[in-house]
């Protein structure tokens, strides 16, 4: 049985250079098609100043994240990464409360992009400013304890220790 493994070795070693060979032509010249997944790519609202004008704000607990599908040629999706893909979105008319946020994505000329969904929900809310001249710092530290405690309270249901270090500038 081992004798018939050591015949035909030029046939075997032929067909081994002609694997090789045929494989470098696929890769080199044929170039195929492929799709690649990038995910928790970062969104940039382009009509943030239009947002802010109107007195909103993005709620800060948004994931502006995306996952994106990139089809083209091998060698030219070897060339990209995640940093190369820019995804931004637009928010038509926007409101307080629940808005869409239409996404595109701009890489390569020569690749093709596609969302798993080209719209999020974003909730806008309300911007408020106060300006209040306060000169008790006590006072004006325990309050900043309190709110930080109730707030990291709900989020990770744990109380840190906080330490409010107030500089007057």
């Amino acid at each position: 049985m081992i004798e018939r493994l050591h015949k035909n070795t030029k046939i075997k070693i032929i067909s081994l250079l002609s694997a090789i060979v045929l494989w470098m032509y696929v890769m080199a010249v044929v170039d195929p098609e492929d799709t690649k997944l990038y995910e928790n790519i970062p969104i940039t609202i382009t009509n943030l100043n239009e947002i802010k004008d109107l007195g909103l704000v993005v709620d800060p607990d948004d994931n502006l994240v995306t996952s994106v599908y990139i089809k083209g040629k091998l060698s030219d999706l070897q060339k990209i990464s995640a940093n190369n893909i820019d995804v931004y979105g637009t928010v038509s008319n926007p409101i307080e409360g629940q808005n869409q946020l239409y996404l595109r994505a701009s890489v390569n000329d020569k690749v093709t992009t596609e969302f798993k969904s080209d719209t999020i929900v974003i909730n806008l809310e309300k911007s408020i400013e106060e300006e209040k001249n306060i000169k008790e710092w006590a006072y004006l530290k325990n309050n900043i304890k309190e709110s930080l405690k109730e707030y990291l309270y709900q989020k990770t249901k744990r109380n840190p220790m906080i330490l409010p270090i107030i500089m007057e500038v």
